[in-house]
Parts: C-alpha cells; structure tokens; sequence
C-alpha cells in the first residue's frame, strides 16, 4: 500500500484533468441478441451493456514494478460508484479548559480507491468514460503523530477502444520510478 500512499502525495499537488475532447454524436447501436429478444417477447425491460473499467495504480521502478488493479461493473448511461479502502481513523486532541485534562477524540476518513463513473457505449466498442475518481493512501508518522494521509482527485473526460490502456496520470516519485493511474475499459454483451 505504500505504493498507494506514495501517488496520493505525489499527485495531490499535481493533480490534473485527463482532457479529452467529447466524442463527436455516433450513430445508434445495434441492439444486442438479447436485447431483441426481449422486445419480441414484448418486455419493456430495456436490457443495455455492462461495461467492466478497470483502474489500475502502480509504480514502475526496476525489475520488480508494483501494480494493484481495481474493477468496476457499470451499465452503459448509467452513474457507477466503488469504494475499495478502509477507514482510517484520525485522532483530534482537545482541552477543554485550563486544568481539564486534554481529550482525543477520532474522526474516521476514507482512504483507499474511489470511483463514480459515468459509461457511454459508442460505435467500434468505444467507450467515453466521465466521472471522478480519487486515490488516497496513508503514510504513518514516526512517535505519537497521527498518519499522513495522501489524496489525489482526477476528473475524467475520456475516450477509450476496448483493451486498450490509457495512462491517465504519471509523475515521478520522489523515492524513484514512476508513479501511474491507467484505464481500461471491456465491453460485455
């Protein structure tokens, strides 16, 4: 998780918008076999693809990269969300008055992989991927200090061929290699 915590540092200040251009209007989809049988048998149930995006974070340094890949189903026009982490607990230390002895209470924060995407399914298995996506990891703190947590937020506008990776964001890290955040996306029928 290190890895994790390293990108979240990193990218906090970096962070940037993975700008891609809106697809142009595409022509309508062929609906699937599946989706024409079910309007033969007269069901309005509008059955559309599910998408599978796949959010891969990983350090490039030498022999041995590290990677962790997260997968998230999502319906074609529909709003997906993912939360892949733990809680992490931050301690908050107050006095409420001169001779009162001090009172840590703990606030609890998120931290892990988070994704709310929105998919649209467009001619040639293209698929145009919009939504946020966040990536925080924790870095433990040396005596009584509480954690460091590192963030780091991209707002994606993407463009993406099935099985074809897009490396969304890359910086170097400080400790050596490349740090990195890639997409992919697959089309299920």
């Amino acid at each position: 998780m290190r890895c994790v915590a390293a990108l979240g540092a990193v990218l906090l200040f970096l962070a940037h918008d993975a700008a891609a251009q809106e697809p142009a209007k595409e022509p309508a989809r062929e609906p699937s076999r599946a989706t024409r049988a079910a309007e033969a048998q007269g069901d309005d149930l509008k059955l559309t693809p599910n998408v599978i995006v796949s959010i891969t974070i990983g350090k490039e340094e030498g022999a041995a990269p590290e990677r962790r890949t997260y997968r998230l189903v999502a319906r074609d026009r529909e709003r997906s969300e993912m939360l892949m982490g733990w809680r992490t607990p931050i301690p908050t230390t107050s006095q409420p008055g001169d001779d009162a002895e001090a009172v840590t209470s703990y606030v609890y924060q998120n931290v892990g992989v988070t994704a709310k995407l929105t998919v649209r399914l467009l001619a040639d298995r293209r698929v145009f991927v919009d939504g946020e996506l966040e990536v925080s990891g924790t870095r433990d703190e040396e005596g009584p200090r509480p954690p460091t947590i590192g963030t780091f937020q991209q707002t994606l506008k993407v463009l993406l061929r099935e099985g074809a990776a897009l490396r969304v964001a890359e910086v170097p890290d400080p400790d050596g290699g490349t740090l990195y955040v890639e997409l992919e996306v697959e089309v299920l029928d």
